[in-house]
């Protein structure tokens, strides 16, 4: 389990606004948060808003 903090409650919320015009959710910038923050490079999903930013293993 990750607990999610004010420190990547942060940086999705930076992520989420650097990213709008890529229309991401809320949901997928606090994912990307917590990959960064975990040195996550690497992310199977069928959500092409990771694509480009992470390795999409599927989908």
């Amino acid at each position: 389990m990750i607990i999610i903090d004010i420190t990547v409650l942060n940086k999705a919320r930076e992520l989420f606004f650097r990213l709008f015009d890529k229309r991401i959710r809320f949901t997928d910038a606090t994912t990307m948060a917590v990959m960064q923050q975990e040195n996550i490079e690497k992310i199977t999903t069928f959500d092409s808003r990771f694509k480009g930013m992470f390795e999409v293993l599927s989908g």
